[in-house]
């Protein structure tokens, strides 16, 4: 959430919570009244789960109460993965006289891609006399939700898999990292029994590895107690060799903590350090990534300096093994938003990050940004859909060969809370694939004189026109998971109308032959 829509809310939890009980329609008793106060607590504190519980334990004293209506939409739209909820509520608030439930009705079709309905109710919100909202502000949603629909028509070209039940549980698994080797996976999940914690029906984020053998994930486990504790412990880092890993330790109750640096050597990790005060602060440090030599660190923070709201922050290590002042990467990859969750490439050219400012098509989305030769960046690019949806996208990293990445997402179909998927970035030129194919006699099973027409399966666009060479080889350079017709003709023979595509399980270094048997 930004900082003036964070003001906003503040602003009307105040003029609400100034208004006494007895304004309501329906008689509260003590206890009632009890449950009340203490769920605006939890929800000033921003603890929504919280507050939600309690809300629900009086809303059928009156299931109409305008305010009530809005802080369940409210704490459902803030509760990652459920913020479709939010509708029905925000929609009896506004029936009920609750002018701010218009502009949150519109956020919340924005998530279930109602984008018409989303743009009526900025605009009915903007026709308000009492909004607490700027203009320009509302302004600013209207045009990401008609970049939202555009991008939805215009998919870039990628294939995401759940990784599975090996990884996903029916709890949420987060922010994932890969080795340089692909050897490993490490990630958090918060699911029960969870090392230093003495109730063991709690639930805390712990670190966990997990081991390849072949195509599958194995052994996964707990990465160990000198970086797992009773408190929410998140990797938010990780070095190509898996050697050193940034974790973000946060108390319970608390929506942000400090990050420590864990160090493996000899095969055994070493005691967690808390990295310095020139990185931790005050402030929030909710995410950081480090460079494959460990020297440079990215992270993000919403100290004062910036640009707004959060921003990356970049500090290198001193000779001494002391970590320099940080300083802010700037405002090209910066804006008046949000950005978090950085990832730099294994070669140190490219950084990822997510960003609730920028070309946005909801929340927050990925994109990515090339170095300079003088130490700047190119303008950040936005990855596009489907990698970027209406929701938020955070915590993407990517493989040395830059063609697969991995990040989670809720998505409502997997098998429960965040799953982490596997990204293939078919639209990147190192997936373009050559293939070799050669049209025989069915008698004498020699190359014949052919012509093939290649169509773009579903649109029916013409790929190429191809002839062979003297061999009676063809050679087409295509996409993987693209889906291709070939329409192959040759005198004394019938036209063979034939469907091909080139999986990205087949991509090898070798040239991948087809063969063509025509038929008489």
């Amino acid at each position: 959430m930004n900082i003036k829509i964070q003001l906003t809310l503040s602003l009307i939890s105040f003029l609400v919570l100034s208004l006494t009980f007895s304004a309501q329609s329906k008689e509260y008793n003590k206890i009632h009244k009890r449950i009340w106060d203490e769920a605006n607590r939890f929800y000033e504190a921003e603890d929504y789960e919280k507050a939600l519980t309690l809300y629900d334990n009086i809303y059928l004293l009156d299931e109409d109460y305008d305010e009530i209506n809005f802080r369940i939409g409210t704490c459902y739209f803030n509760i990652p993965g459920e913020k479709k909820r939010a509708i029905s509520y925000f929609q009896k608030a506004r029936i009920a006289g609750c002018t701010e439930a218009y502009f949150w009705l519109g956020r919340a079709y924005h998530v279930d891609e109602q984008f018409s309905q989303e743009k009526k109710n900025y605009q009915l919100y903007k026709s308000k006399k009492d909004k607490l909202i700027v203009e320009k502000e509302v302004d600013r949603y209207v045009d990401i939700a008609i970049r939202a629909e555009t991008a939805i028509d215009n998919p870039v070209f990628v294939k995401i898999e759940n990784l599975g039940s090996a990884i996903n549980s029916e709890y949420s698994e987060v922010i994932p990292f890969i080795t340089g080797d692909k050897s490993k996976l490490v990630f958090s999940s918060k699911r029960p029994i969870s090392y230093g914690s003495e109730n063991h029906n709690e639930k805390v984020s712990d670190i966990y590895v997990s081991d390849r053998d072949g195509n599958n994930w194995v052994n996964i486990h707990k990465i160990g107690f000198e970086i797992n504790t009773g408190m929410n412990d998140l990797v938010v880092g990780m070095n190509d060799l898996g050697t050193i890993l940034l974790v973000n330790r946060t108390l319970k109750g608390k929506d942000y903590g400090n990050l420590f640096l864990c160090e493996n050597k000899g095969g055994l990790w070493l005691k967690p350090v808390m990295l310095s005060e020139n990185i931790n602060s005050q402030h929030k440090e909710s995410s950081a990534c480090i460079t494959a030599d460990g020297k440079f660190i990215y992270f993000s923070s919403n100290r004062p300096g910036g640009m707004g709201g959060k921003d990356i922050w970049g500090v290198k290590q001193l000779p001494n093994g002391r970590w320099a002042k940080p300083s802010n990467i700037g405002g090209v990859i910066n804006s008046p938003y949000d950005e978090e969750a950085p990832f730099i490439s294994p070669n140190g050219q490219t950084l990822y990050f997510s960003s609730n400012g920028h070309e946005t098509i909801g929340g927050y989305d990925v994109y990515n940004a090339e170095s300079r030769a003088d130490g700047g960046w190119e303008n950040p690019r936005n990855l596009g859909y489907p990698i970027n949806t209406v929701d938020d996208d955070v915590y993407f990293s990517v493989e040395e060969n830059d063609k697969t990445a991995y990040y989670s997402r809720f998505s409502g179909v997997g098998y429960g809370g965040s799953d982490i998927y596997e990204v293939q970035l078919l639209y990147k030129e190192s997936y373009l694939t050559p293939v070799k194919f050669i049209v025989k006699n069915p008698k004498t099973q020699e190359p014949i004189d052919a012509m093939i027409k290649l169509y773009v399966e579903g649109t029916g666009e013409i790929y190429g026109d191809y002839l062979p060479n003297e061999k009676g080889e063809f050679l087409f350079i295509v996409k993987p998971e693209m889906n291709f017709h070939m329409e192959i003709s040759a005198d004394g023979f019938a036209t063979n109308n034939s469907n091909f595509q080139i999986t990205t399980n087949e991509i090898s270094d070798d040239l991948l032959l087809r063969e063509i048997i025509m038929s008489n």
